[in-house]
C-alpha cells in the first residue's frame, strides 16, 4: 500500500494532467474523486508534486501516476464513503481497477448536522492498495471503532439477527430526528446516542450513459453496537450486526459491481442509505 498527503491544490493539478494526457475514446465521468478547492494565488502545486515524485522534471506526471490516474478516471467500479464521529467526518472515492484501487480521503470538522462544514483539512490523503490490501486502506479512512474498522475474516456465520422494521413515516422520522419519543426502542437509540456513521454507495458503470447503483447503505454505531439501516422505498429495516460485517459486505457489493460492468443485465442487489 502507498500512502501520501498531498494539497488540495496539488491534487486537483495531478487529475488536471492526467485527464489531458488521456486520450479519451470513451464518454465515462471522471471517477477519481478530487475535493474542493479554494483559490490560493501563492499555491505552487507544480512544485509540490515534484517533491512527492508525481511529476516528473520536465513537468509531466511520472509514467507511473499517469498510467494509475489514468485507469482510475475511467474506473467502471466505484464506490462513495461518508463518515462521521462527533464532529469530524470525511468523505473517501473508491475506484477499483482489476486488482488495484485508489482511495482519495477528503477530512472535514462539522457542525450539528452533516451539511454543516466549519473546516475543511488542507490536504487529502490519496492511498493506492491492491485489491487484497483494500480493507486496511478504507478502515484508516472510518471512525476508530473495531465494530466498524475490523476485517471480514471477523464477520460471523450467518444467523438470526434482531430485526425492527419501520414503516414510512417512522423511517422518515427516524431519519429527521422528529417525535422521538414514538419510535420503536433501536430507533430511538440510534438517534439518540449514535457514536458514528458510515454511509456507503457502490456504483457499476457497464456504460458511460449512467451508473447502476449496486449497493447502498447506512452503518451506524450507537451504544458500541452496530446496526445497519437499510432504507427501502416504503419502510427501513434496523439489522443488529457484529464486528466485521461491514468489510464482508462492502467486499460482496464491490463483487457485484464487478461482475455488472460484464453482464449490464445482472439483477443487483440494492438499498437505501441516509
Amino acid at each position: 500500500m502507498r500512502r501520501l498527503r498531498v494539497s488540495r491544490r496539488g491534487w486537483a493539478h495531478a487529475v488536471d494532467l492526467a485527464r489531458d494526457a488521456l486520450a479519451r475514446h470513451d464518454a465515462f465521468p471522471d471517477g477519481v474523486r478530487v475535493p474542493p478547492v479554494a483559490p490560493d494565488a501563492s499555491a505552487d502545486p507544480a512544485s509540490e508534486l515534484h517533491e512527492l515524485g508525481l511529476l516528473s522534471s520536465d513537468g509531466t506526471l511520472s509514467s507511473a501516476w499517469s498510467a494509475a490516474l489514468g485507469q482510475h478516471l475511467r474506473a467502471q467500479v466505484r464506490a462513495t464513503l461518508r463518515a462521521r464521529a462527533g464532529l469530524v467526518g470525511g468523505t473517501t472515492g473508491l475506484t477499483v481497477v482489476e486488482d488495484r484501487a485508489l482511495l482519495v480521503h477528503d477530512a472535514v470538522r462539522g457542525g450539528s448536522t452533516d451539511d454543516d462544514v466549519a473546516a475543511a483539512s488542507a490536504q487529502v490523503e490519496v492511498l493506492l492498495a491492491r485489491v487484497e490490501d483494500l480493507w486496511p486502506a478504507v478502515a484508516s479512512t472510518l471512525p476508530p471503532f473495531e465494530v466498524l474498522t475490523a476485517g471480514a475474516e471477523r464477520a460471523a456465520p450467518a444467523r438470526e439477527q434482531s430485526r425492527t422494521v419501520l414503516d414510512a413515516q417512522a423511517a422518515e422520522r427516524m431519519r429527521t430526528g422528529t417525535d422521538v419519543a414514538s419510535l420503536p426502542p433501536v430507533a430511538q437509540l440510534i438517534v439518540r446516542a449514535e457514536q458514528a456513521s458510515v454511509t456507503v454507495t457502490v456504483e457499476a458503470w457497464p456504460t458511460p450513459a449512467a451508473a447502476q447503483v449496486v449497493w447502498s447503505r447506512w452503518w451506524s454505531v450507537a451504544d458500541g453496537r452496530l446496526f445497519d439501516v437499510q432504507m427501502r422505498d416504503d419502510h427501513a429495516e434496523l439489522v443488529e450486526r457484529g464486528a466485521g460485517d461491514v468489510a464482508a459486505e462492502l467486499r460482496w457489493a464491490l463483487v457485484g459491481a464487478i461482475d455488472a460492468t460484464t453482464r449490464p443485465s445482472i439483477d443487483a442487489p440494492t438499498g437505501g442509505a441516509r
